[in-house]
């Protein structure tokens, strides 16, 4: 199609898309931030339903995280879960941590905290399952109560 066609139907998304598939482009090449992660995987001969047969299995890939280099001295953000059901579907969550958590006690927590919620599991049995910890950094610096700290005092 010539440019002024597709540029009227597709407006500026469709004459960028003329000019990238004719080989004029212009734009510079910019490379996507590196953003390193910790994952691991298993898969089941039994498909897993339950919260808490998903949570011994979450145990088994945190301990495989943790031990990851990428964790060394660093926190977690965030958590993605990804799964293969059994009806042969696909499965994610992303789960935001209150604060980073740098121990598989804490991203347990937080993790069980929202598969416990309402529509927190998938709705057909878990074949494969991946946990990702995504939003490495630092641990933040916790800040105590302030009320317990004055009670304490007294």
């Amino acid at each position: 199609l010539p440019f002024g066609s597709v540029q009227a139907q597709f407006g500026p998304a469709g004459a960028r898309a003329h000019r990238l598939a004719a080989g004029r482009d212009a734009e510079p090449v910019v490379a996507r931030p590196y953003s390193p992660s910790a994952r691991a995987s298993l898969r089941f001969d039994d498909p897993l339903a339950s919260v808490d047969a998903v949570m011994a299995a979450l145990d088994r890939l945190l301990l495989e995280t943790f031990a990851s280099p990428a964790l060394s001295g660093r926190a977690a953000r965030q958590a993605r879960l990804q799964a293969l059901l059994a009806d042969g579907t696909s499965w994610e969550r992303i789960v935001t941590f209150k604060e980073s958590v740098a121990s598989r006690e804490a991203a347990r927590r937080g993790l069980r905290a929202k598969l416990e919620l309402p529509g927190g599991l998938p709705t057909a049995p878990i074949d494969e399952l991946l946990l990702e910890l995504t939003r490495l950094g630092g641990e933040a610096a916790r800040q105590g109560s302030l009320f317990l700290a004055r009670a304490r005092q007294l």
